[in-house]
């Protein structure tokens, strides 16, 4: 079976969880941007967001207050990644943005059992799950390439589950993928949420290019394995 199909399956159960929670409180909508017939749920969309900073960091700490409480027989020879999936599938409605999720759907891999992991892009705010043999992720790792570069790695049989981005695809692909969605989120009026050393938050337009840009920051990024994924 190929990586792509077992990410496909990965992709499908956590997206329809996703869709089931609170979703993400990094996203919302410039609502000038928005067709009228479409304004009043968005504008509903952007109150929600509103509210959800606060559950989240009491989540955050829910989170790390179960995890402290876990045996060493339930965390031996697991990924610490999995077990924080493993509890956010535990909570009611939790606020998911690209960790959490990415954290879910590595839980869901774990117990399926199919090879995973958490990659991240270097100084960029953005992490995902992929999934493929434990050999082709350390020659992923190893390569190190940026978000751009990445359909330079064809021959790896290895898939990224990205349900923060709505995406599922194989590594090659992944540059592409992460292209049309950001334009086609600024084109539907979404923006996205950043914050700068200061703890500072904006909301940018995700397919602003130019050097600041979100979408030239992001395929800029050069990949990496998540500092705790072991």
């Amino acid at each position: 079976m190929s990586a792509l199909t077992d990410a496909q399956a990965i992709y499908d159960e956590a997206r329809a969880w996703y869709h089931g929670s609170r979703r993400s409180d990094n996203k919302r909508y410039d609502l000038d941007e928005v067709p009228e017939d479409k304004r009043a749920a968005k504008a509903e969309r952007n109150a929600s967001v509103e509210t959800l900073a606060d559950v989240r960091r009491l989540q955050g700490t829910e989170l790390a207050r179960q995890y402290g409480e876990l045996s060493a027989e339930a965390v031996a020879g697991v990924p610490m990644l999995v077990s924080w999936g493993q509890i956010l599938l535990g909570m009611d409605k939790p606020v998911l943005n690209c960790a959490e999720i990415s954290a879910v759907a590595y839980a869901m891999a774990h117990r399926k059992p199919v090879s995973a992991g958490i990659f991240v892009c270097r100084g960029f705010d953005h992490e995902f799950c992929v999934i493929g043999s434990a050999a082709d992720l350390a020659t992923l790792d190893r390569r190190a390439l940026p978000v751009e570069r990445l359909g330079e790695l064809g021959e790896l049989d290895v898939a990224v589950v990205d349900v923060w981005l709505a995406t599922c695809c194989a590594i090659a692909s992944y540059g592409d993928r992460v292209t049309a969605k950001l334009d086609s989120w600024t084109a539907k009026g979404k923006r996205v949420a950043t914050c700068d050393d200061m703890g500072e938050i904006a909301w940018v337009v995700p397919g602003a290019t130019g050097a600041d840009g979100y979408k030239t920051r992001f395929l800029a990024a050069i990949i990496d394995r998540h500092a705790q994924d072991s």
